[in-house]
């Protein structure tokens, strides 16, 4: 804690407008730092719920925290406040929707000072609006080191993603903000200083470490629908660029004019047909152009950039069609290196007897445009030779030895590792038909869909036919709502391909089970279509001791909490017309495991906490107006008469059976 009147070594300037819901967390990971050195400048900007009190209160138990109070004037105002007010010898700043490592400051400053340097910046951690971690792109990391400033303008130039043109995962000597202030009422305000803030630094530490963890929320600014106002991403790279001309910097305005188009015509297409003959649309290509004409004339514009900045101007709809045209063909061919249609991942592990037929099938596919990822998760059995032999024979397989983690975590690793623009799942012990991937990547294509399914086929252990079934799904297109209308059907991965995208911000929950379940929702709300196959392509083997065929004992539970957690999370994000079907299932989950537990395990608290979520889910249906009179005679019938209803539904199975059968 410092003492009354020294001057800290950091301030920590953090901008706060309605954000009570992960304010606590951002501001207790900044006082929970092991640099305690520092002074935590709070800029309260108008915000209209709990923050300003909530700001107020930290204030009384920690000296080091100072407040100010300000009409609502944006986030550079508020961030213009805390640097006014700074005292220390560095400054840093946080996101209020942001949490930091608790060692973070302790190793940028270290970085810093080893270095001598005037900056020093870390790797971000992106998370999801409830703080889980998220896959991070590549082009987002950096490396542990020392550059200079203009290395790191040039190296933004480069990247699609920069961890280098936002203020909160770095610190910086507070001379550089002598006279720097960030533009009042502009989105993306990081834009319109980093050039000039670059230019300053003479030496950057770098930090390899992800240390600072960025929340991607569905209403942030960053996040929401695009509107002409987003054409400051623009006008930040148009700022650097005249600032780099001023200050003689000539070497850097080619490559920053590569980003004001790439911007512009990122946001133009983005925008609605309308708003694309705005008039701030017109000044934006307008200020383009200037810019390309003045280095054509210097000759620094090369003549494709010409030829890109003319075909844009002339005719917007032709050269849209030409950049996506280009898109596909770099989808295949990025960074020199040629990637593949479709990334395939098996998770292995003890499936001896039945890894060759999957490989097998997966490599004598009609469709040969895919890497086959084969990700041994510690089996004890010939399973990771038997990998490595394949790999040998076959260079479109790539195999990953890990120590065993589970079905998820394996998965979760060929994720990582894939580098596709489809991706696809096969299980272990089953295996596919010959057209399985051509028929699904067609489908998929001809609809223009971001998913493609078929039905499969159950077969036993020796692969054979299980039994005459319907096929699961029919030859449709439809939406990934309407998928999740169905909740209980289909909920699988491996008989279907997904574009890369879908998978983006999503990993599989570890030490789960049924964890295709918990990530379920997730995945098919950002589908759009889905192109549906009635033919059986996948044949599923059901195995007498596999995971989902054993005893059912107390940890089959989870099945249920599985379903609670789609629950909670359509109604957390307002899909209302969801609950009732997901609420069917946690009741069929929660009935079928129970009925096959012994009485002792039925008395137990876990089955007592399975039976309370699924009375929680029906409260909520009877909260929204949902609850069916059925649903609330099944559930009280269940709850308060548990050995009556399992007689009730005993009957109905039995009487469903005859009838199947044409008694």
């Amino acid at each position: 804690m410092k003492t009354e009147g020294k001057i800290p070594e950091l301030s920590v300037i953090v901008p706060i407008y309605k954000v009570e819901k992960y304010l606590k967390e951002c501001v207790d990971s900044i006082l929970n730092q092991t640099f305690t050195d520092f002074e935590l400048i709070l800029v309260d900007d108008g915000s209209p719920d709990n923050c300003p009190q909530m700001c107020d209160e930290y204030a009384k138990q920690d000296s080091r925290i100072r407040v100010i109070h300000q009409k609502n004037s944006g986030l550079s105002a508020a961030r213009n406040a805390g640097i006014e007010a700074s005292r220390g010898k560095w400054l840093g700043f946080v996101d209020s929707d942001d949490f930091v490592a608790p060692d973070f400051y302790e190793k940028l400053h270290t970085a810093a000072v080893t270095a001598n340097a005037d900056c020093a910046m870390c790797n971000i951690q992106l998370t999801k609006e409830d703080g889980r971690f998220m896959q991070t792109p590549e082009d987002m990391y950096i490396g542990d080191g020392v550059c200079t400033g203009k290395k790191a303008l040039n190296t933004i130039e480069k990247r699609v993603n920069t961890p280098y043109v936002v203020a909160w995962n770095k610190i910086y000597r507070r001379e550089i903000f002598q006279t720097m202030r960030y533009p009042k009422g502009r989105v993306n305000e990081d834009g319109f200083v980093f050039g000039e803030l670059f230019s300053t630094v003479k030496i950057l530490a770098l930090v390899k470490e992800p240390l600072y963890y960025y929340r991607q929320r569905e209403g942030s600014i960053m996040r929401s629908q695009y509107t002409v106002r987003n054409l400051d991403s623009m006008w930040g790279f148009v700022s650097c660029y005249e600032y780099f001309e001023a200050h003689g910097e000539r070497d850097l305005l080619a490559s920053t004019e590569r980003k004001i188009f790439a911007k512009l015509t990122d946001v133009y297409y983005a925008l609605p047909p309308e708003e694309r003959k705005s008039e701030e649309v017109k000044r934006a290509k307008k200020k383009q152009l200037e810019i390309a004409k003045t280095l054509y004339r210097d000759k620094r514009l090369s003549k494709r950039a010409l030829f890109r900045t003319v075909l844009f101007q002339l005719s917007p709809g032709l050269y849209g069609g030409w950049k996506k045209m280009n898109e596909m063909k770099l989808k295949k061919l990025r960074g020199g290196v040629r990637y593949p249609e479709i990334s395939l991942i098996v998770p292995i592990y003890k499936v001896e007897k039945y890894l060759k037929e999957c490989v097998d099938s997966i490599l004598n596919q009609t469709f040969t445009d895919f890497e086959l990822i084969l990700v041994d998760d510690g089996s004890p059995d010939r399973c990771p030779q038997m990998c490595d032999e394949y790999a040998k024979q076959d260079s479109r397989i790539r195999v990953i030895h890990q120590k065993n983690g589970g079905v998820s975590s394996a998965r979760n690793v060929g994720l990582s590792a894939a580098q596709g623009e489809w991706i696809g799942f096969v299980d272990p012990d089953d295996y596919v038909s010959p057209v399985f991937y051509e028929t699904l990547i067609k489908a998929a294509q001809d609809a223009d869909a971001d998913c493609a399914m078929c039905s499969a086929e159950n077969i036993t252990e020796d692969g054979k036919p299980l039994g005459k079934i319907e096929p699961s799904v029919l030859d449709e297109v439809t939406t990934g709502r309407q998928v999740l209308k169905n909740i209980g059907k289909n909920m699988v991965l491996w008989n279907k391909v997904y574009k890369r995208k879908c998978w983006e911000n999503l990993h599989f929950p570890e030490d789960k089970i049924n964890e295709d379940a918990y990530i379920f929702a997730e995945l098919f709300v950002q589908v759009n279509k889905v192109a549906s196959i009635s033919k059986r392509l996948y044949y599923y083997r059901v195995r007498p001791r596999s995971i989902m065929t054993t005893k059912k004992k107390l940890h089959n539970l989870n099945e249920t909490a599985a379903f609670v957690y789609c629950f909670e999370y359509f109604e957390t994000h307002g899909m209302l017309e969801l609950l009732a079907p997901t609420e069917k299932q946690i009741f069929g989950k929660l009935t079928n495991v129970y009925y096959a537990l012994p009485k002792d395990a039925q008395r137990s608290e876990e089955a007592k906490a399975a039976k309370k979520m699924q009375r929680d889910a029906v409260k909520k249906l009877y909260q929204y107006h949902l609850l069916s009179g059925r649903t609330l005679f099944r559930t009280v019938l269940f709850q308060l008469f548990p050995d009556i209803y399992g007689l009730r539904k005993q009957a109905y199975r039995l009487n469903v059976e005859k009838i199947s059968e044409g008694v």
